[in-house]
């Protein structure tokens, strides 16, 4: 007998089963599957739980990390945004431009930083002479004397 797929299906149909299989009762074949389907089952619960849970855990690590370095910069601004006022004597070839440079951090643009000292000081030109006292101010902490 030639062995084509035709005469193959005739020797095993569709509802053939294997050797195995033949030895067990059609019952205990259902719970095999029924058993097979619940564990398929509960194995995609728990795979979807622990993938939500890693989620959730690099979303709350994202947020936390973002929240310290906000309020870190606040922090740093709120220092960096506090003036103080100091006075000081003027020394030999002191102008308002070389003390604008050395206690104005870059807070203000230098021609308003001047102006603010002179109208602090009550001048009526940026001339400061030898021995005068002025008040000068700067921002945060970066003051270099």
């Amino acid at each position: 007998m030639n062995m084509t797929r035709r005469n193959l299906k005739k020797i095993r149909p569709n509802n053939y089963i294997n050797t195995r299989e033949a030895a067990l009762s059609k019952r205990t074949i259902e719970r095999r599957k029924r058993r097979a389907r619940r564990l398929r089952t509960i194995f995609g619960i728990k795979l979807s739980l622990i993938s939500f849970a890693v989620l959730m855990i690099t979303v709350v690590t994202i947020v936390a990390f973002f929240n310290i370095n906000a309020k870190a910069s606040e922090t740093n601004e709120a220092k960096m945004t506090t003036k103080y006022y100091t006075s000081i004597e003027i020394k030999n070839n002191d102008t308002l431009w070389n003390l604008e440079d050395q206690y104005n951090n870059g807070n203000e643009s230098k021609k308003n930083y001047i102006n603010n000292i002179m109208e602090l000081n009550n001048l009526n030109s940026e001339t400061i002479y030898s021995g005068e006292s002025l008040i000068v101010y700067y921002y945060g902490s970066n003051h270099n004397e």
